[in-house]
């Protein structure tokens, strides 16, 4: 076998022969060949459809893609999310050990493709608060207004522009969209939001800032979409069935809100 791998598969170290690196890769593709033939033996193999996200994205995409997804392939295939880890994202994609990930897109974010839906950006402050009706008249915070955004939109350039007049004391840095809602919800500040969290809410009013482009969908994979598992690629085209759904409900929405010419 040494020959076949032209690679040494055991070394003599202490003494005593232990497993080389090659060896024990070896050693873990035969273990699992191993459980995959058990596997067999006891009946059909479910594949695990792995899924890292963005937590805010997950959150509200659960509950609209599993009824569908296991429509299709219930008894066939599982899913299981996950933390999106950067660190690691791309070593799990390559081993796969994570089918699909999926996060809020942003310029550098070498996605594998990005989805179609476009959700705008919006302003969005609870009516109890104490500066809310000039708020709703400039469509806009003020300097006196504490400003709730997410680390990762603060860095955009159109939004640190749009920051410009609110004072650095006056902006805080939250690690989700969900903080920035519950400190809205909390009557705190205003958030910066995309329109895909937000539901309709009669406590709280919104408004689009100028010059913030919309939000998308980023996906990656550890190889081409067309080489993705059935069950992968299924879920992939659900979530961006959804996505779609969801945007033109909105641009419907907001077509009736429109006064008539």
């Amino acid at each position: 076998m040494t020959q076949e791998f032209r690679s040494p598969l055991i070394e003599l170290r202490e003494n005593r022969f232990v497993l080389t690196a090659i060896g024990q890769q070896l050693r873990r593709f035969a273990q699992e060949l191993q459980h995959l033939k058990s596997s067999r033996q006891n009946g059909p193999v479910q594949e695990c459809v792995v899924v890292e996200g963005d937590a805010d994205l997950l959150v509200w995409l659960t509950p609209r893609i599993v009824p569908t997804f296991f429509a299709t392939w219930h008894g066939l295939a599982n899913l299981r999310f996950a933390p999106l880890s950067h660190a690691t994202l791309k070593s799990n994609l390559s081993a796969g050990l994570t089918s699909l990930a999926i996060q809020w897109h942003h310029a550098d974010d070498q996605a594998s493709e990005v989805l179609t839906p476009a959700f705008p950006m919006l302003w969005m402050w609870s009516r109890d608060l104490n500066n809310a009706e000039a708020i709703l008249a400039n469509g806009a915070p003020g300097e006196a207004d504490r400003v709730f955004v997410t680390a990762t939109d603060h860095a955009v350039p159109t939004v640190q522009k749009l920051l410009a007049a609110i004072p650095s004391t006056q902006r805080i840095e939250c690690t989700s969209y969900s903080q920035v809602k519950a400190a809205v919800d909390a009557g705190n500040g205003v958030g910066l939001l995309p329109s895909l969290l937000l539901e309709p809410s009669s406590t709280c009013d919104s408004a689009i800032p100028e010059s913030v482009p919309s939000k998308q969908v980023a996906v990656f994979y550890g190889r081409d979409r067309d080489r993705l598992t059935d069950p992968a690629r299924s879920l992939r085209t659900i979530i961006e069935q959804v996505l779609q759904e969801a945007s033109e409900t909105e641009e419907r929405a907001a077509t009736e809100e429109r006064p008539a010419a």
